[in-house]
């Protein structure tokens, strides 16, 4: 049969959106503002990727372990609905208080989307590490660290366990990509690591946990893990410090020395980062990009030419470009190879009657043609009343190498006398 091309083709790759947003054209929003406030979802907003942390834990004091890092969740493609609102809250890190760790971060939220704030270190008069979105780190009285939230962070380091306050070192915070590193004879365990996210445009690391403090004998206090975990302290001198704000880092744990102690780092505050691409027009270029080449990006075809913007600038034209004096001209005046409407027309009518005319060029037959064809082992005859014959038998095997006969037929096929008849045998389930 004969091949037909024809300049529709070519029109229907224009009703395709095959252009892909370039990351310049997406709209950034960095909610950093500690407390709670309302998104109103922009028209031509159908899918939002998020970034969530909450806020980073405390770290204890005297010896005190790390605090660990806030929660968190990094989403992509969220389904939200045009005008919809959308509660956003950023977490506030967890803070020393009057000799007392008791700050756990605070939760950060997008929708449904929550991050759990960090857990706080242990401290010697608050002996117990406090889970959180990552967990806080052991201290002098209290050898464990807490776990984290899973899909969220990771767990607090050990201490070393009760010793003197110049001997003392406790467990670094966990953070969202590791657990916090737990003390070893010469140090504070360093704070877990935190996590890379290029949401904004830049690669940022995000919820690292804090290092622990140590004893003024020992070699140094634990590093804060890298995502703003603030460092430990050393001795009664140096307190830990606290997390980098808008990163969700733990606080870092105070140090000690014999009789003194030293406070620990307050966390990090929480971040929320919404990206997206508004498409008011939904013809596959964000309305910024519309801005720079001209076309309006309340229309999908800014020129009214019968083809949408981002499909003409998929094919790389200028969506202001008129395509119709092209198509037209192509209607009346083909391309080798390409047909107008009157000759598809006339193709496929021809092609249709040397099918009919001579069936067997393409491999098909007409029932008075058919006389024993085999079809895999089903055999087709004429009987003696000239009627055709499905002849057929079931074989039944029970190691599917030897088989035998079961059952055998024959089925008249009725009204299959006439030409301009094609027969298939087909198997048919339930």
């Amino acid at each position: 049969m004969k091949k037909i091309k024809f300049f529709v083709l070519l029109v229907l790759m224009f009703c395709f959106k095959t252009y892909a947003y370039p990351d310049s054209a997406a709209t950034i929003l960095s909610f950093t503002n500690v407390g709670s406030t309302n998104w109103v979802v922009p028209s031509g907003v159908s899918l939002v990727d998020v970034l969530v942390v909450g806020g980073g834990g405390a770290g204890g004091w005297a010896s005190g372990g790390g605090g660990g890092a806030g929660g968190y969740i990094y989403s992509t493609n969220v389904s939200v609905s045009n005008g919809s609102v959308i509660s956003v809250v950023v977490g506030a890190g967890g803070s020393y208080v009057n000799g007392l760790s008791n700050g756990q971060g605070s939760n950060s939220v997008f929708g449904s989307l929550i991050a759990i704030g960090g857990g706080r270190g242990a401290s010697q008069d608050d002996p117990s590490a406090v889970s959180g979105g990552s967990g806080g780190g052991g201290s002098r009285n209290s050898t464990n660290g807490a776990p984290g939230i899973n899909g969220q962070g990771f767990s607090g380091g050990r201490s070393l366990g009760y010793q003197n306050g110049n001997n003392a070192a406790g467990g670094g915070g966990g953070g969202s990509s590791g657990n916090g590193q737990d003390a070893s004879s010469g140090k504070g365990g360093n704070g877990g690591a935190g996590t890379t996210n290029t949401i904004t445009g830049s690669a940022i690391v995000y919820a690292g946990g804090g290092g622990a403090g140590c004893g003024a004998s020992l070699i140094s206090a634990g590093l804060g893990g890298v995502g703003g975990g603030g460092n430990g302290g050393k001795s009664a001198s140096q307190s830990g410090q606290n997390g980098s704000a808008n990163t969700g880092g733990g606080g870092g744990g105070g140090g000690s020395s014999s009789g003194l102690d030293a406070a620990g780092g307050s966390g990090g505050s929480g971040i929320v980062v919404v990206r997206y691409f508004q498409d008011s027009d939904d013809d596959g270029l964000a309305d910024n990009e519309e801005a720079v080449l001209g076309s309006n990006p309340n229309s999908k075809d800014s020129n009214s030419d019968g083809f949408d913007d981002g499909a003409v600038y998929s094919l790389g034209y200028n969506p202001m470009l008129n395509l119709l004096p092209f198509i037209n001209y192509l209607k009346t005046n083909p391309v080798s190879g390409l047909y107008n409407q009157s000759q598809y027309d006339s193709n496929r009518v021809t092609g249709r009657n040397d099918v009919l005319n001579a069936p067997q060029t393409y491999n098909l037959y007409q029932t008075n043609d058919i006389m024993n064809l085999g079809l895999g082992g089903i055999m087709l005859s004429r009987n003696t009343n000239n009627q055709l014959v499905l002849n057929y038998q079931i074989m039944q095997s029970t190691d599917l190498t030897n088989w035998f006969p079961l059952q055998q037929n024959q089925l008249v096929i009725r009204d299959a006398n006439e030409n301009q008849k094609f027969l298939r045998v087909q198997a048919l389930g339930q």
